[in-house]
C-alpha cells in the first residue's frame, strides 16, 4: 500500500521531506503487523522487499542536488534491522513461554498420576518440600492422627508426628539426600521407596505405618516429595530399597 504513495511523494519537488513523510506513514503499520505476525523469516523477507521497492521508487526519480538519499537509506536500513531483532526476541519469548506451559502441564500430569497411584494403597498422601515440610493441609492425615477440624498441618514437618528418634533419622536418610541436585538430570521422577515407621496421634497413641515416597524435582528445580502413609495392623511389608 505504501509503495505507490512513496513513488508519488518521491516524484514531487520537495524531496527533503519525502523520506520523512513516507517513513512516518509506513513505520507504524510495518511495526504493528510484524510484531503481530511474529515469524522472523517472513518478516525479514517482506521487509526486505519493501525496503528494496522503496529504494527503487526513490532512485528511479530525478533528484535535485543535495537530496537526502543517503540518510533515507540509512534510516530504512536501521529501522528494518531493529524491527527484525524485535520480532526475533518476541518470537523467542513466545517459544519459551509455550515450552514452559508444556513443561508445567507434563509435570502436573505426572504429579497427579503419582498421587493417584499412592492414593490407591495409602490412607493419606501429602506433599513435602525440600525442607520436608507439608505443603498443603491433608484432611485424611489429620483424621488419621485424630486432629480436630481447626488444626492445620500445612507447614509442619512430617517427623513432628514421629516419637521415635530412629524413625526420624530413617526419614531423613530416605528423603533428605542433599547430594542429589536438580542439575543432574531433567525434573522428573528421581527416587522412590518405602520404609516402616511409628507415628503418634493427638491422643498419644502410636500408629504402625508404612511410608511410601516418591522424590522428584519441580518445574522450578526444587526438590519435593510425595509421601503416602498406610496404617497396618498385620505384618508390614519388607522395607524396600531405594532405586533410581
Amino acid at each position: 500500500l505504501m509503495l505507490p504513495f512513496s513513488h508519488c511523494i518521491a516524484s514531487s519537488e520537495r524531496m527533503a521531506s519525502a523520506y520523512v513523510i513516507t517513513g512516518v506513514f509506513a513505520a507504524m503499520p510495518r511495526w504493528v503487523l510484524s510484531m503481530a505476525y511474529c515469524k522472523p523469516l517472513s518478516v525479514v523477507i517482506w521487509n526486505s522487499v519493501y525496503s528494496l521497492a522503496s529504494a527503487w521508487a526513490y532512485t528511479s526519480t530525478a533528484f535535485e542536488p543535495g537530496s537526502p538519499m543517503a540518510m533515507f537509506h540509512m534510516i530504512e536500513f536501521v529501522f528494518s534491522v531493529v524491527l527484525v531483532l524485535a520480532v526475533e526476541r518476541q518470537h523467542r519469548e513466545l517459544l519459551r513461554e509455550a515450552q514452559s506451559k508444556l513443561e508445567i502441564k507434563r509435570f502436573t500430569g505426572e504429579r497427579v498420576a503419582m498421587t493417584d497411584l499412592l492414593t490407591l494403597v495409602c490412607d493419606a498422601v501429602v506433599e513435602l518440600d525440600d525442607e520436608m515440610k507439608i505443603t498443603e493441609h491433608s484432611p485424611k492425615l489429620a483424621t488419621m492422627l485424630l486432629l480436630d477440624n481447626s488444626s492445620c498441618i500445612a507447614g509442619m514437618q512430617l517427623h513432628h508426628f514421629m516419637p521415635i528418634e530412629g524413625d526420624r533419622e530413617r526419614l531423613e536418610a530416605h528423603l533428605g539426600d542433599h547430594e542429589l541436585a536438580a542439575d543432574t538430570g531433567p525434573p522428573i521422577l528421581s527416587l522412590s521407596g518405602a520404609f516402616h515407621a511409628t507415628m503418634r496421634d493427638s491422643m498419644s497413641s502410636r500408629l504402625q505405618v508404612e511410608i511410601f515416597f516418591v522424590r522428584f524435582f519441580s518445574v522450578s528445580g526444587r526438590l519435593q516429595h510425595l509421601v503416602g502413609i498406610r496404617e497396618f495392623m498385620d505384618q508390614p511389608l519388607a522395607e524396600l530399597k531405594k532405586f533410581r
